[in-house]
């Protein structure tokens, strides 16, 4: 009885010195990738090469597909993804039937910078991924364990809708030098739910109150024509109002996300699976122009609903586009797609912000207010103008005309001091 005192006492005393040294040689105070996560228009061009090879309008549902990744973009991917939920960086490094992933992951609510550094290696074994090695930081994690937790993770997270849908339309990859292989099964009627479950962290109710409210003021002649400054006043008092009782964040999100599926044309079916009625033709304006309101409010909204990096690089991928047989490359446009991005980034950036913004634009503002002086930028060039004046999306002097928008921005009212 006495030794199982002892014993027991001993354990008592050694475990949080255990602990703590486990945790020491986990964590480190440097990163072992640093964070990277800018998209560019070449990243978003890649992207939609992907996407258009495997257009699914194109595919018969039930049948088996492949999909070809390089480590590069799946690099991009991870960057991304640490972006999104926090901050980190990400390497990855695939050779044949074996995988190695290296990531380092900035841990919140700690004073000084501290980072957990992970070295995750998986090869490929019948067609599935199998862990060989985990490290964390300087501690090495027992290979069965490192298998073990991330069976317990899958597990519990199996009946979870994301878990489920992804596992049903994912068959089988296959790991070779540069590039991962994927094998999928297209099924419509799963993917579209699943790309409904994923829409941005807005709870569908939200979404559809506003779009409620935004039918409303079209019956009364409202939010018809006009600035659109102009209409987001009722819409911002109707999110004030919300606010008080709800999350201000959530609110400007879910009220961002109605107004830029209307902008661009999609539709609330983008973000709700429901039948609704439609909002009259987007003829809002900015300056005067409707497609700077477009720009405008659609950045806004992938900003607020997305990522900031992600709006910045599709307003500029677009004009690239058009600049090669489109409308042709517009700084005008890259400015509204940039005051878009501000305002949707401040709009979410904190309650605090998100109640300013609120305030603000309930109380109604001039344009100016949100977006400043664009119509007289260069516009409108075709691929050889735009090169012979600009050279290169990138060049000195292209971002020298981008700090030229960056600073009228700057100098609206809204974002002074942001």
């Amino acid at each position: 009885m006495r030794f199982t005192l002892r014993l027991l006492l001993f354990f008592l005393l050694i475990l949080p010195f255990a602990c703590v040294l486990l945790i020491w040689l986990a964590l480190s105070s440097k990163p072992a990738v640093p964070e990277s996560a800018n998209l560019s228009h070449l990243d978003i061009a890649r992207a939609e090469a992907i996407l258009r090879q495997n257009n699914p309008r194109y595919l018969v549902p039930g049948t088996l597909h492949s999909i070809t990744i390089n480590q590069q973009d799946l690099s991009l991917a991870a960057n991304y993804l640490l972006h999104r939920t926090g901050h980190g960086g990400a390497r990855i490094d695939i050779t044949e039937n074996a995988m190695q992933v290296e990531s380092s992951i900035k841990l919140p609510a700690i004073p000084i910078p501290t980072y957990l550094n992970v070295w995750l290696a998986v090869e490929e074994s019948e067609g599935q991924p199998e862990i060989t090695k985990l490290k964390l930081g300087s501690l090495t994690v027992p290979t069965f364990m490192a298998n073990l937790i991330v069976h317990e993770l899958l597990t519990s997270t199996k009946q979870t809708r994301e878990y489920q849908l992804a596992h049903s339309v994912i068959q089988q990859f296959n790991l070779q030098p540069d590039r991962l292989n994927m094998t999928y099964q297209w099924r419509p009627d799963q993917l579209g739910e699943l790309s409904r479950h994923f829409i941005s962290g807005a709870d569908s109710t939200i979404l559809l109150a506003y779009h409620a409210h935004l039918m409303a003021l079209q019956s009364t002649g409202t939010a018809m024509s006009g600035s659109a400054a102009n209409m987001m006043k009722p819409m911002f008092k109707f999110a004030q109002a919300r606010s008080i009782m709800g999350d201000p964040i959530a609110e400007n999100r879910a009220l961002l996300l109605v107004l830029g599926a209307w902008a661009s044309g999609h539709g609330m079916s983008t973000l709700v699976p429901t039948e609704i009625r439609h909002p009259w033709r987007f003829s809002l304006t900015l300056e005067q122009r409707i497609d700077f309101a477009q720009h405008f409010l659609t950045s806004a909204a992938i900003a607020a609903g997305a990522d900031i990096s992600l709006s910045n690089a599709v307003g500029v991928y677009k004009e690239v586009s058009d600049s090669k047989g489109g409308s042709g490359f517009s700084f005008t446009d890259i400015a509204a797609d940039r005051a878009g991005t501000r305002f949707g980034e401040l709009a979410t950036a904190s309650p605090e912000n998100a109640r300013r913004v609120q305030k603000l634009l309930s109380e109604g503002v001039q344009e100016k207010v949100i977006i400043p002086r664009v119509g007289d930028l260069p516009e409108s060039m075709p691929e050889n103008v735009f090169k012979q004046r600009f050279g290169d999306v990138g060049s000195a002097i292209y971002l020298s005309q981008m700090a030229v928008i960056e600073k009228r921005i700057a100098d609206c009212k809204l974002y002074k001091g942001n």
